[in-house]
């Protein structure tokens, strides 16, 4: 529970730095925004260290491999923003979404054992919204990738705006925290799941 509220909090401060300090707006003028990996670095690493726990990685080695995979990505990201260079771009996208396929093979890999072994071995009424968390939290993490995407076949253009891409990313970190969030906080004021028999 602490560690939601202090992803939260992390993101509040740095959304009111960026929409107060003059040093955001000249990066997004200068087409990055090297705040916004900082940012993610620090909660997206957080938030995959809390899927972790709530899909069953119990696995200390599979635990910090998903944590530092997930700041690995974020640093592809960086790369991706700060080089001119539309090789090096592309290069920055495909070596994040294999980081992505690498961090959501551990935690599914974990989770789907998990849930079947407690529903069929153990007996347990699994309750609706336990699926309801992971599956749509890599819809989320999968759309930032498409942003990238979209990104990188917009900077090839003439006319290339990065503010609108940045407003996207702005939107997605919101609604994928606040799903997150949500579903946890729901999660964890429901009783625990109980046997069947």
């Amino acid at each position: 529970k602490l560690i939601i509220v202090f992803i939260f909090l992390i993101t509040a401060v740095f959304h009111f730095f960026y929409y107060t300090n003059y040093k955001y707006y000249k990066e997004v003028l200068g087409g990055r925004n090297r705040y916004r990996w900082i940012e993610y670095g620090i909660t997206a690493t957080m938030m995959i260290f809390v899927l972790c726990l709530i899909s069953g990685v119990k696995e200390l080695y599979a635990t910090l491999s998903t944590v530092f995979l997930s700041i690995i990505m974020m640093s592809f990201g960086y790369f991706f923003e700060m080089s001119k260079d539309p090789k090096v771009k592309l290069s920055a996208i495909i070596m994040g979404f294999f980081a992505l396929v690498c961090i959501w093979s551990i935690i599914l890999g974990q989770f789907i054992p998990n849930i079947i072994s407690a529903k069929n071995d153990q007996d347990y009424d699994i309750p609706d919204w336990v699926y309801g968390v992971l599956f749509p939290m890599i819809f989320w993490w999968v759309s930032f990738g498409i942003v990238a995407v979209l990104n990188y076949k917009a900077y090839r253009k003439k006319g290339y705006d990065f503010s609108r891409y940045e407003r996207y990313y702005i939107l997605l970190s919101y609604f994928s925290k606040a799903f997150m969030g949500y579903y946890l906080t729901f999660g964890l004021s429901r009783d625990a799941p109980e046997k069947n028999s």
